[in-house]
C-alpha cells in the first residue's frame, strides 16, 4: 500500500473540492449566460452593464464581499455574478441582453431582490443600469426604540472567521466573559478557567483586534473581571492571516466590545443576584457626536463557591511495596473583581481620526481547602501500614492590571487606502500567599504538626508599537503591510519554606532542616515583526497570501543566593509564518473556503523556571529553561450552504505540531513524591470534522447546533521514556431560542464534551444544560432575566493518569448549579444621523480577509 504524507493528503483534498466546484462555477460564470435556453435561438449578445453599491441599512457602512447575482426573470437561472469590493461597490459588464433582476446576499442579512430591468438592444440607454446604493437590512429583531438591537442570527461565516453575536445570549446575562466563552462552539473552559479551542490550549485572546497586556500573565483574572454585557461579538479565527501575531497554535478568539455608533447619549445599568452568594453589577455610558465619541464601562462581581474533589492513586515503590491512597478535597473560594474602561475617539477631519483609552482591573481570589488522605501499604517494609492525614490550606491572592493606548488613522481619499499606528503600555501584578498545616490523624501519633507557607509576587510589563498600511490593488484587490514590536519583562519573586530532606511519618512528610527560601525568576522577551499580504478576486473567487517574518530575543535567569542564581538562558530565533486563504462563492447559496497558516506557541513564565518548587511535600514542580517553541502547520477546508434563515457549515481541519510543550509527571519510587515538569514532545497530529447547523424553529424560534469530532495522536519518541498515545474525541453544543408574543424570550443551551486522550492518560468528558427566560417590562427600558445554570449538576471534570510508577483517577467539581436573577435598565435617545461610523478602529473587526 502507498502511504501519502499529511501535506499531500491535504493538497489532494483541496484539489478534489475545487474540481467538484468547477461545474458550478462554469454554470454561474459569464460564459453560461444562455444556459437553460433552447440552442436553436443562438447566443444573445453580451453588451449590457449593471453597477452600484451595497451598504448596511443601519450604519450606512459598505458591505465588502457581498454576493451580487444577476438572474433571468423568466427562469431565475444565473446570468452573471460577482462579489462586492472592499468599498461595497460592484460593476458587472458584458451581460447578455434580456429581462433580468439582481439578488444580493450577505451572511447575517436579509436577501435583497431588486426590481426587474429590461436590457434591450434597440434601446441603448437600457443597456446600462445604475442601481445606486442598495441597503441590506440586518436579520435582526428590534426592541423598543433605536436603543437596543439584538442579533437573531447567532453565527455568521465570514471569509476568514466565524462570528458569534452574543448580545441575545440570555444564559450569559449577568455573567463574566469567561462564562460567555463557554457558550461559543469549539471553545471549552475547564474548572480552573483555562481556555481550549478544538481540544488545544494554544489559544490567543485579542480584545478589539489587539493583544491586550491585561490578557497576558493574568488572562483568567482579566476575563473574569470583564462583564459579558460589554461584549458585542466573539470572532473565532482558526487560520489567521499573516497580519495577525502567530501566537496561539489553535487559533485566535477576538473579543469585540460594544461601541455606540449612533449620535447621542445612551447607557445601561445591570444588576444580578445569584444563589450561593454570587452577585455582580455593571454600568456603561456612551456619548457620540459627529466629531467625538466617548465610552466608559464599570463592572463589579463577587462570587462565593464551593469545590469538591477526590483522587484515588496506586503507587509502586522501589522496595516492592504498593500504596493505595484515597484523597478527599473539599473547599470554598471567594472571587471578586472591579474593572473599568474609558475610550475616546476624535474625528478631526474626513482623513484623520485619533483615539486613546485606558483599562484597569483589580481582583481578589481567596480560598480555604482541606485535604484528607487515607493511605494503605501492601508488601515491603511498610506492609499492612494504614495512615490518615489532613492538610489545611488557606490562600489569598490579589491581582491588579491596566493598560493605556493611543493611536491614529489616516485615510487617503477612501476607506480602502489608509495608514494606522498605535502604541500601548500595560502592566500586571499578582500577589499571592498560602499557608499550609499538615496534621497526622493516626491514633496515638507523636508526630507534630508541620507549618509551611508559599508566597509569590509576579510583575509583568509590556510595551507595544504597531503600524499598518493598506491600499487597493487594482479594482478588486488589496495589499497590506505593517511593522510591530513588543517588549515583555516578567519578574516573579518567590518566598517559601523548604527542607533539606523529607521523610514520611504517620502519613505526613516531616521536613529536616526547614528554612525560608527567597529568589526571583526574570524573563525578558523582545519580538520584532514585519508582514505583507496581498489579496485579489476574480469573479466569485477570492484569494489572499501573506508572509510574516519575526525575530525573537529571549533571556531567562534566576536571581538569589547560592544555587538560587544562574547565568542567563538565552534563546534567540528567527521564524517565517506564511498564510493563504481561498474563498469561492458559487451561486449565492454555496460558499467554499480553504486556508493555511503557520502558528507558534512560545514557552513562558513557570514553564521556563528551572528552580525546584518543594512547597508541597507530595508534589514537586519545576520548569525547563531549554524548552523550544512549538510550531503548528494548520490546514482547513470549509463549505457553507445558506438559504434564507437556514445554513449548514462544515469544515475539515488538520494540524501538525512539532516540539509540543506538555507537562509530565513522574514518581520517585523511593520517597513517593510526584515530580512535574515541562518537556517538548516529538510531534502531535490533530485532525477532525466540524459541523454547524442554523435553522428556524417555527415562526418565532431558532436553533444553532454545532458538533465536532477529531483524532489526536501524541508521539513522545524523543523523551527519555518514550511513549505514544492516540484517540478520538467529540463535542456537541446546541443553542435554541424562542420568542413568545412581544415580551417573552426563552433560551436553552447544552454542551457535551466527549472523552479524550491526554499525554499521560484520559479525560472522561461531561455534559451540562443551561436554561433562561427574559421579559420586557412596560416602558421599553426595563428587562428582567432568570437563569438556571447546570440544571442537572453534571459539570464535573474527571481524568485518569497512567505511568509505570503510578496510576490515579481524579474528579473535581466547582459549584456550577445556581439560579440568577438579572434586572437591566437601558436609557438614551439616539439619533441615526451618526450612523456612517469612523472605520474599523472603532469596532475591532477590521482584519477580515480582503475587507475592513
Amino acid at each position: 500500500m502507498t502511504h501519502f504524507s499529511p501535506t499531500t493528503r491535504i493538497a489532494v483534498t483541496l484539489l478534489l473540492i475545487l474540481l467538484c466546484a468547477a461545474p458550478t462555477l462554469a454554470q454561474s460564470g459569464r460564459s453560461s449566460g444562455g444556459q437553460g435556453r433552447p440552442e436553436d435561438k443562438g447566443p444573445k449578445p453580451k453588451i449590457a452593464r449593471v453597477f452600484g453599491s451595497v451598504k448596511d441599512a443601519d450604519s450606512g457602512d459598505a458591505l465588502p464581499f457581498a454576493s451580487v447575482v444577476v438572474k433571468s426573470l423568466r427562469d431565475s437561472m444565473v446570468v452573471d455574478g460577482a462579489l462586492t469590493l472592499e468599498d461595497g461597490t460592484f460593476d458587472l459588464r458584458e451581460i447578455e441582453v434580456g429581462r433580468h433582476f439582481v439578488e444580493v446576499r450577505f451572511p447575517g442579512y436579509e436577501t435583497l431582490r431588486s426590481e426587474a430591468h429590461a436590457f434591450l438592444p434597440r434601446n441603448p440607454e437600457s443597456l446600462t443600469w445604475d442601481m445606486g446604493e442598495r441597503m441590506l437590512q440586518a436579520d435582526i429583531t428590534a426592541l423598543g426604540e433605536a436603543v437596543v438591537v439584538e442579533q437573531a442570527s447567532v453565527m455568521e461565516m465570514k471569509v476568514d472567521r466565524r462570528v458569534f453575536h452574543v448580545g441575545s445570549d440570555l444564559t450569559s446575562r449577568g455573567g463574566n466573559t469567561t462564562e460567555l466563552l463557554e457558550n461559543i462552539p469549539s471553545v471549552a473552559v475547564d474548572i480552573d478557567g483555562n481556555i481550549t479551542l478544538r481540544g488545544s490550549s494554544g489559544v490567543q485572546i485579542l480584545i478589539d483586534g489587539r493583544p491586550s497586556g491585561l490578557a497576558g500573565g493574568a488572562r483568567e483574572a482579566f476575563l473574569e473581571s470583564l462583564p459579558a454585557s460589554a461584549v458585542e461579538r466573539v470572532e473565532l479565527i482558526t487560520n489567521p492571516s499573516a497580519r495577525f501575531d502567530p501566537d496561539g497554535t489553535a487559533g485566535i478568539l477576538n473579543i469585540v466590545l460594544k461601541k455606540n455608533k449612533l449620535e447621542g447619549i445612551s447607557g445601561q445599568l445591570q444588576a444580578t443576584y445569584g444563589t450561593g452568594d454570587n452577585h455582580d453589577a455593571n454600568a456603561s455610558l456612551n456619548y457620540r457626536s459627529s466629531a467625538l465619541s466617548l465610552s466608559t464601562n464599570l463592572g463589579w462581581n463577587d462570587r462565593m463557591s464551593f469545590m469538591a474533589g477526590e483522587t484515588d492513586r496506586t503507587q509502586f515503590w522501589s522496595d516492592d511495596s504498593t500504596s493505595f491512597s484515597s484523597v478527599d478535597r473539599p473547599g470554598d473560594s471567594q472571587r471578586g473583581s472591579l474593572s473599568g474602561s474609558l475610550r475616546a475617539e476624535w474625528r478631526a477631519s474626513n482623513a484623520w481620526t485619533v483615539f486613546a483609552g485606558v483599562n484597569a482591573n483589580e481582583g481578589i481570589r481567596d480560598g480555604w481547602d482541606s485535604t484528607f488522605t487515607a493511605e494503605q501499604w501492601t508488601g515491603g517494609a511498610l506492609n499492612s501500614l494504614n495512615t490518615e492525614a489532613l492538610r489545611v490550606e488557606e490562600s489569598q491572592k490579589d491581582t491588579r492590571g491596566g493598560d493605556a493606548f493611543a493611536g491614529f488613522e489616516r485615510t487617503f481619499g477612501s476607506r480602502d487606502h489608509k495608514w494606522t499606528a498605535d502604541v500601548r503600555r500595560s502592566y500586571n501584578t499578582q500577589d499571592g500567599h498560602t499557608d499550609f498545616v499538615d496534621v497526622s490523624l493516626v491514633r496515638g501519633t507523636t508526630t507534630s504538626e508541620v507549618h509551611t507557607f508559599n508566597a509569590q509576587d509576579t510583575q509583568n510589563r509590556r510595551w507595544l508599537a504597531q503600524t499598518d498600511y493598506e491600499r487597493p490593488w487594482g479594482e478588486k484587490g488589496k495589499i497590506e503591510a505593517g511593522l510591530k514590536s513588543t517588549w515583555n519583562v516578567d519578574n516573579s519573586g518567590f518566598d517559601y519554606t523548604e527542607a533539606d530532606s523529607l521523610f514520611l511519618s504517620d502519613g505526613i512528610y516531616i521536613p529536616v532542616g526547614l528554612d525560608t527560601v527567597a529568589y526571583s525568576f526574570l524573563y525578558d522577551e523582545q519580538i520584532h515583526a514585519a508582514y505583507f499580504t496581498a489579496g485579489h478576486s476574480v469573479g466569485m473567487v477570492g484569494f489572499q497570501a501573506g508572509l510574516r517574518a519575526e525575530q525573537a530575543y529571549t533571556s531567562a535567569r534566576l536571581e538569589g543566593e547560592g544555587n538560587l542564581q544562574s547565568e542567563p538562558f538565552d534563546n534567540d530565533y528567527f521564524s517565517l509564518y506564511p498564510s493563504a486563504n481561498l474563498f469561492i462563492e458559487t451561486d449565492g447559496e454555496n460558499t467554499w473556503s480553504a486556508s493555511y497558516s503557520r502558528r507558534v506557541n512560545r514557552p513562558r513564565g513557570r514553564q521556563l523556571n528551572p528552580y525546584l518548587d518543594m512547597s508541597d511535600p507530595r508534589n514537586f514542580r519545576t520548569g525547563n529553561p531549554f524548552l523550544l517553541p512549538e510550531y503548528t502547520n494548520s490546514y482547513e477546508v470549509a463549505h457553507q450552504w445558506q438559504r434564507r434563515k437556514t445554513s449548514i457549515t462544515s469544515s475539515l481541519f488538520f494540524k501538525d505540531t512539532r516540539d509540543v510543550i506538555r507537562r509530565f509527571t513522574e514518581a520517585d519510587t523511593t520517597t513517593g513524591v510526584l515530580l512535574s515538569n515541562f518537556q517538548n514532545l516529538g510531534r502531535q497530529h490533530n485532525e477532525g470534522l466540524e459541523l454547524a447547523l442554523m435553522l428556524p424553529l417555527g415562526k418565532t424560534g431558532r436553533l444553532n447546533w454545532t458538533a465536532s469530532a477529531y483524532r489526536v495522536v501524541n508521539d513522545g519518541s524523543r523523551l527519555e521514556s518514550p511513549f505514544s498515545s492516540s484517540g478520538f474525541s467529540w463535542s456537541s453544543r446546541f443553542f435554541a431560542t424562542w420568542t413568545l408574543g412581544s415580551d417573552w424570550k426563552l433560551q436553552a443551551n447544552s454542551y457535551v464534551r466527549g472523552a479524550a486522550v491526554t499525554a499521560q492518560g484520559r479525560f472522561n468528558g461531561f455534559a451540562t444544560l443551561n436554561l433562561a427566560a427574559s421579559r420586557d417590562l412596560p416602558g421599553d427600558h426595563w428587562q428582567v432575566t432568570i437563569q438556571a445554570k447546570d440544571v442537572f449538576n453534571t459539570r464535573r471534570w474527571s481524568y485518569s493518569t497512567t505511568t509505570p510508577d503510578f496510576t490515579q483517577e481524579v474528579w473535581r467539581q466547582r459549584e456550577s448549579r445556581n439560579l440568577y436573577l438579572t434586572l437591566q435598565y437601558k436609557f438614551g435617545k439616539l439619533d441615526e444621523r451618526g450612523r456612517r461610523g469612523s472605520g474599523n478602529r472603532g469596532d475591532g473587526g477590521g482584519d477580515d480577509f480582503m475587507m475592513d
